[in-house]
């Protein structure tokens, strides 16, 4: 038996390591048969054994502690942002309705009618979160994969910690510390985000395991053929896992990672055989990548669509920035203030600058720095660490539009902050291996066995103070609410409900709205603010109780939607053109336009805390609802209607200019873009009489639309009051025809006069290719995961030579 490594873990009882992947002292070769006949007949190997799950069990109580309300399985956590909240307007809804299709049809759906006038739906397609919600209720569901997803993050940390050479006190201590991070504490209303980043420790942990060599300078062993392809097809995997979590900046961040992991490694490989490892890791990266296309083709075919299909500039991505000043919050968490209770009062989002990971975790990373510079894994984590750091600080330093002008991709994103969590994880590494320095240092000095075991209680209260300063700390930034309560539809979802069977909301302005709940909230003070505020069905909250809204909470849509509707940053330029506050205390006041263009987007009611005077008669008042909230009603609103004539529109401005005419009305006319000239009615013919045609909505599965029109004599179109998108198609009684994006952002399909029946479908070519070549490499990853297990069961046959066995010459060398 050789000693591979000189700074391998000390041989006590508390943290001697046992041979688990990852072994700093291990026989070249061995008799695997009577390994496992002799296996718990040995003490040393029952008491690693026992050690091991021990510190695995400290660490999911650890993990989960500060956490603590999502043990009871009918808690949500509320966060709130300001004009919205992450979670509950934005993360939250899409997968509980993709869970509910999952349940009811047996797929997942691509499209839904029931958010944004029409969406594709994108992202959230990770296999557990869609497990949970089929099979269960919002809370439950919510509260498992949250657990799930730390445990993730523990578990990962602990192991990559191992790798780097820490004993397990340290491993615990990196893995409670990244679990209960700052980043991921206040990123946990990003569930996208959150799906992402906890891979990230494994997913490292699992490319160094694979790409160890013999004796390498690290002390790392390396693992027979067999066991290294299960490794990269494991890390392949989590990679895949990463992409479908359906957000391309953290994927893009952990990508960047593995890129520089991959690169240290096999530089401190014994100097042969590098070319070759670097390819295996790269086509693991390319084989997760396909896993995760189903999710990543149709999130590129929505950023086409979107504003977001050029390079915003620096200025864009850096509107946002970390404050340099918040570097304190790493010893002192609230040193500026805190977010929960509205006191945060620095020039910087608190949820994007706050990365504490407890004092000692800081303190214990820089020791690791100055004592154990010399290990490599000390090296490369500190350097990891440093960059990361100065990509945060964004414009504060030159670095970061260095990386924005070299790194490909780099410029599509925005949010420097988001490198955060490399920042946080490599703390806690370093600290891990702190730690551990820390113990040796002390036991090499002290002698005797009681002197022994107060080094080893150390570690002890080192990982136990963390544990009680991070469940002091963090906890606060997420407050919980009882489901029951939260999910109790607002009795506004009752009113509508007696409206009739097609409904779709608008509120305007809610976002204001939002901002006055939270002031009034303190930001989550108290919740009582955001019961309230319920009643005006701020989207996307519309889903949980089966409303359809005209407007949306995300973060990417297209370009035509976002100008007449706004997104998540901004309100749409067309619609509140016509709308605005009235200088009388709680009313609005509109144009003449804002009925017509409501009824042209197929919006039946309205929504607001205020009077609209000025809409009556057009626009009647329906009722009075608790908390002072307005139904207004839109009299002649239709999802679809048939109208005989038709303008084309020469370029964006146009339409709006002819939506915002006095005189628009949607039963009159439709305004075309890029349809053939010939479609247009002459303009001195559109304010004359004419007869329009009718339609109704048979049938709407989503991305499936059956409507019967009946066009007037001399033709039409039917207008469908969805969102335009690509890979939407129409047939008119049987026989293709073409779809035409009306009035800035729905559809418009030409008919001949007569009736007939429109058949719509959608049918995205970017998720049929996304689909198979996710599924092509899942055949691929399980081929090699099957070959890797039988090849590694035949080399511990018995009988067979040991240097077959093993892989590796049966000499030390």
């Amino acid at each position: 038996m050789q000693a591979e490594h000189t700074d391998a873990p000390a041989p006590d009882r508390l943290v001697r390591f046992c041979d688990l992947r990852g072994s700093s002292v291990r026989p070249v070769v061995h008799d695997a048969a009577a390994d496992r006949t002799s296996f718990m007949q040995q003490p040393n190997t029952r008491r690693a054994v026992c050690t091991e799950l021990l510190a695995r069990v400290l660490l999911t109580i650890g993990a989960l502690l500060p956490y603590w309300p999502l043990l009871g399985f009918d808690t949500l956590h509320v966060t709130d942002d300001g004009f919205m909240s992450d979670i509950w307007n934005g993360e939250l809804p899409t997968r509980v309705l993709m869970g509910a299709a999952l349940r009811e049809h047996g797929s997942v759906p691509s499209w839904t009618s029931q958010i944004c006038s029409g969406t594709p739906l994108v992202g959230g397609e990770e296999p557990l979160s869609l497990l949970l919600f089929s099979r269960l209720p919002v809370a439950p569901a919510l509260d498992a994969l949250l657990i799930a997803w730390l445990l993730i993050a523990a578990h990962g940390a602990y192991f990559l910690a191992r790798r780097a050479r820490a004993d397990r006190p340290g491993a615990v201590l990196a893995g409670i510390a990244f679990a209960v991070s700052g980043y991921l504490v206040t990123q946990l209303k990003h569930l996208a985000i959150i799906s992402t980043v906890v891979w990230l420790p494994l997913g490292l942990g699992l490319l160094d395991r694979a790409l160890a060599q013999d004796r390498d300078t690290s002390g790392a062993s390396a693992a027979p053929t067999p066991a290294r392809a299960r490794d990269l097809a494991l890390f392949a995997l989590v990679f895949g896992e990463q992409a479908l979590g359906g957000f391309p900046q953290s994927l893009y961040i952990c990508a960047l990672c593995y890129g520089a992991f991959a690169l240290f490694r096999v530089g401190i490989n014994a100097p042969r055989r590098v070319l070759l490892p670097l390819m295996a890791a790269a086509c693991a990266v390319g084989l997760g990548a396909l896993l995760g296309a189903v999710t990543l083709l149709p999130l590129a075919e929505l950023a086409r669509s979107s504003d977001r299909a050029v390079s915003k500039g620096f200025a864009w991505a850096t509107q946002t920035h970390y404050w340099p000043g918040d570097a304190i919050m790493f010893l002192l968490p609230y040193a500026n203030g805190d977010i929960s209770n509205a006191t945060y009062h620095a020039p910087a989002l608190f949820w994007e600058d706050y990365g504490y990971v407890g004092l000692a975790t800081f303190v214990l990373a820089l020791y690791a720095v100055v004592r154990a510079a010399r290990l490599p894994y000390v090296r490369f984590f500190a350097a990891l660490t440093f960059a990361a750091y100065l990509l945060v600080l964004g414009p504060a330093t030159p670095v970061f539009r260095w990386a924005f002008e070299l790194l490909p991709g780099l410029s599509n994103f925005r949010f420097s902050t988001r490198f955060l969590v490399v920042v946080d994880l490599g703390l806690c590494v370093l600290a891990a291996v702190g730690l551990t320095q820390l113990s040796r240092t002390l036991a090499a000095r002290v002698t005797g066995p009681r002197a022994q075991r107060l080094v080893s209680l150390l570690a002890l209260v080192v990982c136990l103070g963390t544990e009680l300063d991070l469940f002091i700390h963090q906890p606060r930034q997420n407050p919980f609410v009882r489901a029951a309560d939260w999910l109790a539809p607002p009795g506004i979802v009752d009113a509508l409900r007696a409206e009739g069977p097609f409904v779709r909301v608008f509120t305007p302005f809610h976002m204001k709205y939002h901002l006055a709940a939270n002031g009034r909230a303190r930001n989550w003070v108290t919740t009582q603010p955001y019961f309230a505020l319920g009643e005006l069905l701020q989207p996307n909250s519309n889903l949980y109780w089966n409303v359809a809204s005209a407007d949306c909470y995300a973060g990417l849509g297209p370009r035509w939607y976002v100008d007449a509707w706004g997104d998540h940053n901004r309100e749409g330029q067309l619609v509140y053109l016509s709308i605005r506050p009235s200088a009388r205390p709680m009313q609005l006041e509109t144009d003449d336009v804002f009925p017509a263009l409501m009824r042209a987007f197929g919006v039946t009611h309205i929504i607001s805390p205020y009077s609209i005077a000025a809409l009556e008669p057009a626009v009647p008042f329906a009722q009075a609802l608790d908390h002072g909230t307005h139904l207004y009603r839109v009299p002649g609103a239709a999802r679809v209607r048939v109208v005989p004539r038709a303008v084309v529109a020469a370029s964006e401005g146009e339409v709006a200019f002819w939506l915002h005419a006095p005189r628009f009305d949607p039963e009159a006319y439709v305004i075309l873009t890029d349809a053939p000239k010939e479609l247009a009615t002459p303009v001195a013919a559109l304010e004359s009489a004419a007869t329009s045609g009718h339609a109704t909505l048979e049938r709407d599965e989503g991305e499936h639309v059956i409507v019967r029109a009946e066009a007037p004599p001399g033709g039409g179109f039917l207008v469908v009051s969805d969102t335009f998108f690509p890979g939407w198609t129409a047939r008119v009684d049987g026989k293709p025809a073409p779809i035409y994006r009306a009035n800035l952002y729905v559809r418009a399909v030409p008919l001949a006069a007569g009736a007939h029946r429109v058949e719509l479908r959608y049918a995205s070519s970017a998720r049929v290719r996304g689909f198979c070549w996710s599924l092509a490499a899942l055949t691929v990853l399980l081929g090699v995961l099957a070959s890797a297990l039988f090849f590694s069961r035949r080399a511990r046959t018995p009988g067979r030579p040991a240097a077959v066995r093993t892989g590796r010459p049966a000499s030390g060398g």
